[in-house]
């Protein structure tokens, strides 16, 4: 999957779940981890969840650091999950991970996984959680490694 074509992805769930939530009561929203954690070059990183769901069982997963000056935030979509188990992260598999630092996005496209752990349903959605690791590049060859993912 196309680097720009994930952000957008994860763009379009981001704005559309925070004008979707508001005026809704606490109950309607469907519960999610406070967090995603996970070490990005053996450094301990953790974000706020903006996007946790499976729909139409594509599963997505957004979260950004705000306190981080760097402005950082991570994207994973992975197709055709209907059910707990290891999805690859690889090129023309529809699956996607990005990773965005200081504007520089890096894509976990060449070589990543993720493990569904649990898949559960609260208020009409479907929430997932589960593991995740990637090696990201950009577009200039820099690498990023995501290791011990939580989300």
């Amino acid at each position: 999957m196309n680097g720009m074509k994930l952000l957008s992805i994860c763009a379009s769930i981001s704005l559309t779940l925070m004008a979707g939530t508001c005026g809704k009561k606490t109950e309607d929203v469907p519960p999610v981890q406070s967090g995603v954690t996970m070490k990005v070059d053996g450094v301990s990183w953790s974000g706020q969840v903006i996007a946790q769901m499976i729909d139409s069982e594509t599963l997505v997963v957004n979260a950004i650091n705000a306190s981080a000056s760097s402005q950082e935030t991570v994207g994973i979509v992975i197709e055709k999950v209907n059910k707990t188990g290891s999805y690859p992260i690889k090129v023309r598999t529809g699956n996607g991970f990005l990773f965005s630092r200081n504007a520089v996005i890096y894509s976990g496209d060449a070589d990543g996984q993720v493990e569904v752990t649990a898949i559960n349903t609260a208020g009409g959605k479907t929430v997932p959680k589960g593991t995740f690791r990637a090696t990201c590049l950009s577009k200039t060859g820099a690498k990023v490694v995501i290791t011990d993912g939580k989300f």
